[in-house]
């Protein structure tokens, strides 16, 4: 066999964190390494556990991440497929006698039954970007996702964006991970989100749950950590508002409350609230559909 290149120190914990924690997440900063040590984990699975894995990801990560399966792993070309095409070649590549088989989010929530049904042995899901995929319980491909993850021993989440705007982002990995700590996404929202009279949700709380929960079964590397310290040099620059972000921005300051094109955006009487959405007009006007 030829020589594979090495692991490094703190990814080698990693992959010792994905073996004693059959259904974890990774949510290291992005370019801190996460896809070597999952490789090997996939390698892992099979050789040691008989355990054929499904690597769900963005489309555009395919063909770089089936490179760096066979970059740090001794599986052969044949024992990994992307399932993508038409539907008569999936069919063809689904059956095959692959150990590894590499999707976008639509392709495994679209296919998920028919895949088990061939391999039994299909019981691995490792999901490289979640949030990009799976970050909203009202999306029928998450529905399907932790469907198919309740036949699954074992689930690793890759991101360093689990929480993509908003707190309930994480909700999917962490129900898969373990249900009993909300029950329902419903449960989820009413712990952690602060609504204004109208029931529009303006501001999150209890985070502290939230960082325990994922300190718990999660892992997490820093670009500071792995690379260390940049000489980063911030350069302030003044710019004028726009003449409709500026009207929405005293009108919000005003009145404490802005129609949006779908919503009200309300601070609830809450004065930090308050703040915070000025600055968030003043400076993410783009978050609320107001030109900049």
């Amino acid at each position: 066999m030829s020589e594979k290149p090495q692991l490094r120190t703190y990814q080698i914990a990693d992959l010792a964190f994905y073996i004693a924690n059959p259904k974890c997440a990774n949510l290291s900063d992005p370019g801190t390494g996460k896809t070597p040590s999952v490789c090997v984990y996939a390698y892992w699975l099979w050789t040691e556990k008989k355990i054929r894995s499904a690597w769900v990801m963005p489309k555009s990560l395919l063909k770089k991440n089936r490179d760096e399966l066979l970059r740090f792993t001794h599986f052969t070309p044949d024992d990994i497929v992307i399932i993508d095409g038409p539907r008569e070649k999936r069919a063809k590549l689904m059956a095959s006698d692959a150990k590894v088989f590499l999707m976008g989010f639509d392709r495994w929530s679209a296919d998920w039954t028919t895949m088990i049904e061939m391999h039994p042995d299909l019981k691995a899901l490792l999901v490289d970007e979640i949030h990009l995929g799976y970050g909203s319980m009202s999306a029928q491909r998450t529905k399907q996702m932790v469907q198919s993850a309740r036949h699954m021993e074992r689930f690793l989440a890759m991101t360093g964006t689990l929480i993509n705007g908003r707190l309930d982002s994480a909700y999917p990995t962490i129900h898969v991970i373990e249900p009993r700590y909300y029950g329902s996404d419903k449960a989820f929202i009413n712990y952690h989100a602060i609504k204004d009279d109208y029931g529009t949700i303006i501001g999150w709380q209890n985070h502290h749950k939230l960082a325990a929960i994922l300190g718990r079964h999660a892992i997490r590397h820093s670009f500071e950590e792995v690379y260390g310290k940049e000489a980063k040099v911030i350069i302030r620059e003044e710019v004028e508002m726009s003449e409709q972000q500026r009207k929405a921005y005293d009108q919000f300051e005003a009145n404490a409350i802005l129609e949006l094109q779908d919503e009200f955006l309300s601070s609830g009487g809450v004065g930090g609230v308050h703040a915070l959405r000025c600055r968030q007009i003043m400076q993410h006007p783009e978050t609320f559909g107001i030109a900049h």
